[in-house]
């Protein structure tokens, strides 16, 4: 009876050694790898100390896995009573570490091997710290960025967003990035307006974006032409955040049904001119045809370059060059001429354009003071009309300026890999749906303008389809800014053009002289 009762009570220790083993070693492979964690977090090697802890715990962790099984069947097989089971286990064990432990230079080369294979391993943690967004506009408290930018936040705590605003006209915003760019150095991430990218790339504010680790297949869900924009020689320095492109808005109470314009002339020619004063016979504060952003800032150079391509100008080539500027003068074409004598005529016309300056004067004027039957603006013109007037949406009848904002990280940003992954963040699919669902934004992506639930996403669609780019060159805003004052020649000349200096001018901005 004695020898059934010792049996019994070996068993039990058996087990319960046996878990001590168990739990030994899950300790040493649990303690290794949350060291390893925390040293994932951290770059170069003024943690050395961690590295080397590290090192060790992954050998020591190692060894202690190998040796698991004889440990185990030492137990069972050799330890017959209670008085042999721990000191069998620490016999084992013991020969098990001392192979490594022979030499005490082995088990340090073993650990410094990997400490440093973990400070030089390849930079692919995410870099804690906040990150600073430069954008050209305020986000209110409703705007959907915020919401993406909290989205972050909850899933990268350690890593906060912080937006830094530039204000004023676009050409303002500009300087301001260039500055913040070339001196002040405070953003990590730029919100760029496309037409900005070549200076950006050119001067080497920006830096490239590793595609190594994005899926080809997700990059396939952009819109290709809204891609393009960022991409130059294969190479990726920026993500399309929101992209644009002029849609056609009419009053359906006083134009009822789809309405679909056939022509230029019908939004900004005599065709405009006759259905406005038909309105104003019937809703008298319909004054002018159209409200036409003529006057003042970036929009006057796109209005003259969609008046221009719709008279089949294309002194700017639909991949944004102007071939002949190489040369010592850009040629202008008897069709580019007649877009910009169209324009004239237009704007000169009271019946036919109310001269404004910027997009939220166009929309006062059409949704507030009712007094313009038609407006060429962006899609996020949509919110601001809101419920204030009855309207309808179409495609314009020529090809838009393709407008939009691309995402790229700041060249002396100390957190590059954070910064990419946040412009990934902002890009994916379910962003760019929420961007569009919440804040009209166009977006960048196939998949959400398919799932978009705007109500006019098939004007957006078409028109975008359509679109084509501005100049391409670095020196894109002194080019717009001495282009407008060519139109701005034409608009206050008797024979509607420009001086005779101007096209030997022009070629010498696009060419950055």
């Amino acid at each position: 009876m004695a020898n059934v009762g010792q049996s019994r009570v070996s068993q039990r220790y058996r087990l319960l050694v046996t878990l001590l083993i168990f739990v030994f070693t899950a300790g040493l492979a649990i303690s290794s790898t949350l060291l390893l964690r925390e040293a994932n977090s951290l770059r170069g090697t003024g943690s050395i100390l961690l590295w080397f802890a590290t090192g060790v715990l992954v050998v020591l962790s190692g060894v202690a896995i190998n040796e698991l099984p004889r440990a185990i069947l030492s137990v069972w097989r050799d330890g017959h009573d209670g008085r042999s089971g721990l000191l069998v286990v620490a016999q084992r064990l013991g020969r098990g570490f001392r192979r490594p432990l022979r030499a005490v230079g082995v088990i340090v080369v073993a650990a410094l091997t990997v400490t440093t294979g973990l400070a030089l391993r390849p930079a692919d943690g995410l870099e804690p710290g906040t990150l600073v967004v430069m954008m050209a506009f305020e986000a209110t408290s409703t705007e959907p960025r915020n919401y993406l930018a909290d989205q972050w936040q909850q899933m990268h705590p350690d890593i906060p967003v912080e937006f830094e605003y530039v204000h004023g006209e676009p050409d303002d915003q500009f300087d301001q990035m260039v500055k913040d760019a070339s001196r002040d150095r405070k953003a990590d991430v730029y919100v760029l307006d496309i037409v900005w990218m070549e200076r950006f790339i050119r001067d080497r504010y920006i830096r490239a974006l590793d595609m190594s680790g994005v899926d080809q297949k997700d990059l396939g869900d952009f819109v290709p032409k809204v891609l393009t924009t960022g991409v130059r020689n294969n190479t990726y320095w920026s993500l399309p955040f929101n992209t644009d492109t002029g849609i056609i808005f009419y009053r359906s109470d006083i134009i009822p049904g789809a309405w679909q314009p056939q022509a230029w002339g019908d939004i900004f020619g005599a065709p405009a001119k006759k259905a406005a004063g038909m309105a104003h016979k019937k809703h008298p504060e319909i004054a002018t045809a159209n409200a036409a952003q003529i006057e003042g800032n970036e929009m006057l150079t796109i209005s003259a370059l969609e008046s221009i391509w719709a008279a089949r100008g294309n002194f700017v080539t639909p991949d944004g060059k102007i071939p002949s500027a190489a040369g010592d003068k850009v040629q202008f074409t008897p069709q580019d001429l007649a877009g910009v004598e169209a324009l004239v005529d237009a704007a000169k016309d009271k019946k036919i354009t109310l001269p404004l300056g910027d997009e939220a004067g166009a929309v006062e004027s059409f949704a507030d003071q009712k007094e313009v039957l038609f407006m060429r603006n962006w899609p996020i013109a949509r919110d601001q009309i809101a419920n204030r007037v009855p309207y309808g949406v179409t495609e314009p009848p020529f090809e838009s300026v393709l407008g939009g904002q691309n995402l790229a990280v700041a060249a002396d940003t100390g957190k590059p890999r954070s910064a990419q992954a946040l412009i990934e963040f902002l890009t994916s699919s379910q962003s760019q749906l929420l961007l569009a669902e919440l804040g009209g934004y166009v977006p960048t992506r196939s998949s959400a303008l398919t799932r978009s639930k705007w109500p006019h996403s098939s004007a957006v669609r078409e028109s975008l389809n359509n679109a084509r780019l501005r100049p391409i060159t670095p020196c894109y805003v002194e080019f717009s800014k001495f282009f407008r004052t060519g139109i701005y020649q034409a608009l206050n000349s008797v024979s509607k053009t420009w001086e005779r200096s101007f096209p030997t001018e022009l070629a010498k901005k696009f060419r950055c002289e």
